[in-house]
């Protein structure tokens, strides 16, 4: 579509795909180190330093709240231009671009993981509970429900939540002004903190609260807030203070991971403040200018989505491929994971996702170039 005078400019900040990477390495680090402190003792390491060390480790799953809150701020910003530019959101059209952009890979991901799966890494075959969610985007009702398959696919839960998420958000978007955004937003986080009491009040254990939709909502809204905050604009920060926010967010995550947990009336905590870090993180990101947008940086940010698709697949195939146990003892096996997980995704970019990026632009809107 072609630019007119009263169009706006595309939204896009390079730093924020220099992010998106930062988060997938967060997980990455934790799905290939150790999550216990024993192995960091046995390096000579003292008891709280390993201890810290795995809880860092452990913090590395929670890049996921960072994932949920970078893609609502992302969304709603995009969502709210479109509607302020030509006073309307196609919602059709959206749903294309999100379908274009996350379903090709995704289920030939998940086909071939049930067809070659046991052959490839040797893990046990999908069962039909786990199959029919990951193949409606229900598949973090499944894990919350049965816990997570000792599969390759186990990660993907994250897209169903996601995927929910494209699904209803545009909807509410074009009845909320932005202040009824921010009053939605506002529901949202009490609804979570009640559900979260609620399933903490019946025993509820890991991964019940994690994997549970209205539980993550948290992020969700926050990613909203941000953008009815800063409608596109980067907040004036130096490069002190942003350092700051980033480590504070650094060190909120370490702490939860240490002291708080995923289970029992510590996650009533532990949620906010895991969505508390990924803010401070996003805040500090935002018009970080050079820091993050290293060509380098940009490029496998772009690519996060297969890095994070394909990372699981990596680090088993290194394992089973090479006979090498995964581990800070054999830190050259992780550094092969990433490398391979890498050259994967950067495959799976150039050959299944960029055909279909590039039929996107059919169902382009105004102004919302760039993150969509």
């Amino acid at each position: 579509m072609s630019q007119t005078a009263a169009s706006p400019a595309p939204f896009y900040r390079p730093e924020l795909d220099g992010l998106r990477f930062f988060a997938f390495l967060a997980v990455f680090v934790h799905h290939a180190f150790p999550q216990e402190a024993a192995p960091y003792v046995h390096l000579g390491l003292s008891t709280t330093v390993a201890e810290w060390s795995a809880a860092l480790v452990q913090a590395g799953g929670y890049g996921v709240s960072l994932f949920f809150l970078l893609s609502s701020y992302l969304i709603t910003e995009l969502l709210l231009r479109e509607q302020a530019s030509g006073g309307r959101i196609a919602v059709g059209k959206f749903y294309a671009r999100r379908a274009l952009r996350i379903w090709p890979l995704y289920f030939l991901f998940v086909t071939l993981v049930i067809l070659l799966g046991p052959r490839l890494v040797g893990e046990e075959p999908l069962s039909w509970r786990y199959i029919a969610g990951y193949f409606t985007f229900t598949g973090n009702w499944t894990v919350a429900a049965l816990g997570y398959p000792s599969s390759v696919t186990a990660p993907l839960w994250s897209i169903s939540i996601e995927e929910q998420f494209y699904l209803v958000w545009p909807l509410l978007v074009i009845w909320a002004t932005v202040t009824r955004l921010r009053m939605l937003s506002c529901a949202l986080l009490v609804l979570a903190v009640l559900v979260r009491l609620g399933l903490t009040a019946t025993g509820a254990r890991h991964p019940a609260l994690w994997c549970n939709t209205f539980a993550q909502l948290d992020p969700i809204a926050f990613g909203a807030l941000v953008a009815c905050s800063f409608r596109g604009a980067a907040p004036q920060l130096g490069a002190v203070q942003r350092a700051l926010l980033a480590f504070l967010g650094v060190a909120l995550l370490g702490c939860s991971a240490r002291w708080l947990g995923l289970d029992g009336w510590g996650a009533n905590l532990a949620f906010p403040l895991l969505t508390t870090a990924s803010l401070f993180v996003l805040v500090a990101a935002i018009g970080a200018g050079r820091t993050l947008s290293n060509p380098v940086l940009v490029y496998l940010g772009r690519i996060s989505y297969g890095l994070y698709v394909l990372h699981v697949l990596a680090i088993k195939i290194t394992d089973a491929r090479l006979r090498v146990p995964l581990g800070l003892s054999q830190g050259r096996a992780i550094v092969v994971s990433l490398a391979l997980t890498i050259l994967l995704a950067a495959l799976s970019y150039a050959l299944v996702e960029k055909p279909f990026l590039r039929l996107k632009r059919h169902f382009s809107a105004v102004g919302v170039a760039g993150h969509t």
